[in-house]
Order: C-alpha cells, then structure tokens, then sequence
C-alpha cells in the first residue's frame, strides 16, 4: 500500500496463522505461558508478569507511568519542562537536583494529606501551546502535588488516577485471565475481598456455558475456545 502497510487479514486466516504458531513452537519446546506469549521453562517475562498479574511498578523518566498501591500515576511526558521543572523547583538545591529528579517526581503510591494542589510550570521562555504537545518545542507540564505522609516529602505526578477496587478487581480479572494459569479467585477474594462468583455471577455462568472459561478447584482459566474469543471473556469482566 501507499504507506507500506500489509494488508489486514480475515479473522479465519488470523486463527489459522495464531494456531500453526502455537504448534510450532509447541513442536521446539517452547511453552505457552499467556494468550500471546511463549518461552522455554523457566524464562517467562518476568516484567511483563508483573502487568498480568497487576503487580506494583514504578515508571522513571520523562512520560514513564506507575501503578503503586492502587494508584496509577504518570510523570511528565514532555522532556523540556520535565527537566526544568526540578532544575529550578525550590525544594531541589543545585548540587542533589540530577540525583533527586528520578526520586522526587513519584510519590511511591502511598496515601496523601489533603486534595492535590495543581499547578503548571512554565519555562523561562513563556511560548504558549498551541495544538498537540511537541516534545520538541512544549515548554509547559502540569504537576500534582501531594505531602507524604509516611516522609513528609513532596511528591510530584502530571497524571494521577485513583483506583477503587471495583476497578482493581475488574483489571486484575481480565488481564490475569490473559495467562494460561488464569486467575485465583481465593487469591482475589484474600487482596479485595470480592467474591468473584458472586459479583460476576451471570458472566460467569455464560461463559461456562459457551465453552470458554473452566472453573476448577477457585481456579479461573481459559480454555482452547476462549484463546480465540478471549476479548468475550475479557469485556465480561470489565467494569
């Protein structure tokens, strides 16, 4: 095509490719671990488990996003006012600000005094935006600022999102059921005290009956069918 894409394919070719790779790697050792991921015993991703299986993460650098204790956050993703932010911040000295910028503009996910205190930060040269952000030429981020209250310390976020559990539990459903050993449901209940059986009830009982989930010993997983329709799976679980 005009921008050297490949063409989209039918979803029956897409199966078809999906399960000869299967066997293929199958055939060479290799074993499936989640929907679209294999390796030999012993050396899943370790990073990307974390993800699927909704484990703490903190993101550093310009525009790197964090899930700590139920709160997703993000630092600023343009680099210019990113940098001069904690290059003039007047809680940063001159001589700590390159070693304090990767600490201090996360705040670990902990809890916070009081309602967050939004600001912008403008660099020296005042350009007004204009249209999307440039990482190039934007010279403004907005900042949420919050006290810990374990530290005492100011933290500092540009994105923030507070996590009920309804959400985390929804999150936690649908991309642990992306793994081949699916979900825990006593693990589930133990971390948020949802009962999964319950509160998804008449979900669960379609998808047992179309074939693409197994419910076995608390044990949620998917089966042959629902590796193809894990997406059915996965919106029955989404808040």
């Amino acid at each position: 095509s005009e921008k050297n894409l490949l063409p989209p394919v039918s979803e029956e070719l897409d199966r078809r490719m999906y399960h000869t790779a299967r066997a293929l790697l199958h055939k060479h050792g290799f074993e499936q671990y989640e929907l679209s991921n294999f390796a030999k015993k012993g050396f899943s991703c370790r990073h990307n488990l974390i993800y699927w299986e909704r484990g703490d993460y903190l993101g550093i650098g310009a525009g790197a996003h964090s899930l700590m204790e139920n709160q997703r956050f993000s630092n600023a993703a343009v680099l210019a006012p990113y940098i001069q932010f904690f290059n003039t911040h007047p809680c940063f000295s001159n001589q700590d600000a390159a070693v304090r910028v990767e600490e201090e503009i996360v705040f670990h996910g902990r809890q916070f005094e009081g309602p967050a205190e939004e600001g912008v930060f403008q660099d020296s040269l005042q350009q007004e935006k204009s249209g999307a952000a440039n990482p190039e030429t934007e010279t403004t981020a907005t900042f949420f600022s919050y006290t810990d209250k374990e530290f005492g310390h100011q933290r500092y976020a540009s994105e923030l999102e507070h996590i009920s559990t309804d959400v985390a539990v929804s999150e936690t459903m649908f991309m642990g059921l992306r793994l081949i050993k699916g979900v825990s449901l006593k693990d589930v209940f133990s971390q948020y005290g949802v009962d999964i059986q319950t509160q998804y009830k008449e979900e669960i009982a379609a998808l047992l009956h179309d074939g693409l989930i197994t419910l076995n010993n608390g044990q949620m997983c998917l089966t042959a069918k629902g590796l193809d329709f894990a997406n059915r799976v996965f919106v029955a679980f989404i808040s």
